[in-house]
């Protein structure tokens, strides 16, 4: 049996950049994604001073506040950590399996 060629390693090398290009990418966008649809969906009153991904499905919002203007309520949460289901792109929704807070 002979050994592989170089042509086999370039393509299992081209297969681990892509790889690698789409873990980065997802770990850039799915924070600023979940972001976007919590401020969509609680409105401008919602900060959140840093986000982050986690491997496989869990992102990490630390200081998070939530003002709203009647009666001048508003809550905070150093760390709120969401531990995704399925996020649905076309949709604009995420399905979260549990919240820690």
């Amino acid at each position: 049996m002979r050994r592989p060629g170089r042509w086999v390693w370039g393509v299992v090398i081209v297969l681990l950049v892509v790889a690698a290009a789409e873990f980065a990418a997802l770990a850039w966008l799915l924070p600023r994604y979940a972001v976007h649809l919590i401020r969509h969906h609680f409105g401008v009153g919602v900060r959140v001073g840093k986000a982050s991904w986690q491997f496989p499905m869990t992102l990490v919002l630390s200081d998070v506040q939530l003002e709203t203007e009647w009666p001048s309520v508003g809550a905070s949460a150093k760390r709120v950590t969401l531990e995704l289901l399925w996020v649905s792109w076309a949709e604009q929704r995420m399905w979260l399996r549990s919240v820690e807070i």
